[in-house]
């Protein structure tokens, strides 16, 4: 998974098909066994095999997100918004301040919620099983087109 997460990030904008194969002990974005890999690829290659194969194709949701952060007082100007696109989540959070940090959080220009705390956890359902989960969260379907705030 880690390595197709890297792959993903190497696109800014839509990601070409990808073929995954579990190599390592755990994949939730790798459906394919590496030992089937020959039989996986054949038909997507155009073979010719007697029998006829459905291939499962899993789309994954990534979310682009711009982080804003507000013009403090004696500042000339704010900080430009720093763009993020993420496969999985995405961790807003206080950093080395003991303080408790406030992030409001907003979609499509409408404000949803206002957070204070340690931080937030932003998931897709693959990244929902992840930090999210660990830190109390709801896991979710991947076929759901939803995003987890934790």
């Amino acid at each position: 998974d880690g390595t197709l997460c890297w792959a993903a990030g190497l696109f800014g904008g839509p990601m070409p098909p990808v073929v995954a194969f579990a190599g390592g002990s755990l994949g939730f974005l790798t459906p394919f066994p590496m030992l089937e890999w020959m039989a996986t690829l054949m038909p997507i290659l155009g073979a010719k095999s007697e029998v006829s194969q459905t291939i499962p194709l899993a789309c994954r949701m990534r979310f682009q997100m711009r982080v804003l952060r507000l013009q403090e007082e004696g500042e000339d100007e704010a900080a430009p918004p720093i763009p993020v696109q993420a496969m999985n989540e995405v961790l807003a959070h206080r950093g080395s301040s003991g303080h408790l940090v406030k992030l409001e959080v907003w979609v499509n220009n409408s404000q949803v919620t206002m957070v204070q705390g340690d931080g937030l956890i932003l998931a897709t359902p693959t990244g929902s099983t992840a930090y999210s989960l660990a830190a109390g969260g709801s896991m979710m379907h991947p076929s759901v087109p939803g995003i987890i705030l934790t």
